[in-house]
């Protein structure tokens, strides 16, 4: 179950409203504790799997990543990277930073020039120095207004489709019915469980609408990386797999979309990622380049394997059915 399903179903309302209601202080102490334990274990949970991903990957590397409105602690923090993935004076979340932290750890490469590495020290004492400034300061407006004047992005009038999206989140009635169906015999869905998210729903809306192109806008459904763990994608007799890519699955007028964890890309490196022949069961043989695997039932009750013919991994605007391949080898 998500922290934010814990917070709507064990303590509703917000801490003014609990004030409002003239609730006991020691009660309203009691539940923002509970709040505040409950998204402080999903983030440490969060970035558990974060570093098994890192290493099951050979990241050596990684940079701590801050949200709008970070503390001073985390700003510096981030300043201060890139960290060793191996190294215990790297720090982790919540355990470096603070109890409702919502930072996050993403690969990167190393940066070992001595000069960069003072300018992000003079960048994190420049960072604590202009808050302390900030905050002492009677005037706040002016700044805020020009933080918030952001350029609109692609995605901003995205609409997410609430009840496709609740199937790929534990704890929700849409999963666990997709999960009773996977569990009962003769189902469509016999023993295809939901892959699902292990991030909360507002940190995967945000990083579509703040990542998507006008490019992407243009596809049936299209791939993206979280450089981080998001999720644990399930298929058919095989083991559950810890994934950074998402499936965007967009609507007929591109204004609505849900995503779905997609396969990470140690199960698809059997195919290279290269251009092959794919000879199909009428006995054509079409040069393609592989791209992805999809065997999601959010849009068929079969596998696919996508592709293009453009050479390009970043999309896919062709499909053939894994049932009518008879053969792929590669193309040296």
């Amino acid at each position: 179950m998500r922290a934010q399903d814990i917070d709507e179903k064990l303590f509703p309302g917000n801490a003014k409203g609990i004030r409002n209601d003239n609730i006991p202080k020691a009660l309203i102490d009691a539940t923002v504790s509970a709040k505040r334990l409950a998204r402080t274990e999903a983030a440490a949970r969060e970035d558990e799997l974060t570093d098994i991903f890192f290493k099951e990957n050979k990241i050596k590397y990684f940079d701590w990543v801050t949200e709008p409105g970070a503390c001073k602690k985390c700003l510096v923090i981030g300043a201060l990277g890139p960290y060793k993935v191996d190294d215990e004076a790297s720090p982790r979340i919540p355990g470096s930073s603070h109890p409702n932290c919502r930072c996050r750890r993403i690969p990167t490469e190393v940066e070992t020039d001595e000069k960069a590495d003072r300018l992000k020290k003079a960048l994190a004492a420049g960072i604590v120095s202009g808050i302390s400034k900030r905050d002492d300061s009677d005037n706040h407006a002016d700044i805020d207004d020009e933080v918030n004047e952001t350029e609109e992005k692609p995605g901003d009038k995205l609409i997410l489709k609430e009840g496709r999206q609740r199937i790929h989140f534990q704890g929700t009635k849409e999963y666990n019915d997709r999960v009773r169906s996977a569990e009962t015999p003769g189902s469509k869905r016999e023993g295809w469980y939901p892959s699902y998210f292990i991030i909360l729903q507002d940190e995967l809306e945000d990083f579509v609408r703040n990542n998507v192109t006008e490019e992407n806008l243009l596809n049936n459904y299209f791939f993206m990386d979280f450089g981080k763990a998001i999720g644990v994608y399930k298929t058919k007799g095989d083991s559950d797999q810890i994934t950074s890519r998402i499936k965007v699955l967009m609507s007929a007028d591109r204004k609505m979309y849900h995503a779905v964890p997609a396969p990470p890309k140690d199960i698809i490196s059997k195919y290279n990622w290269s251009w092959v022949n794919v000879t199909t069961d009428d006995g054509k043989i079409k040069k393609i380049y592989l791209v992805d695997v999809d065997d999601s039932f959010d849009l068929y009750d079969h596998i696919n394997l996508l592709y293009n013919l453009d050479g390009n991994d970043d999309y896919a605007n062709g499909e053939i059915n894994l049932d009518n391949v008879v053969s792929i080898e590669s193309i040296n």
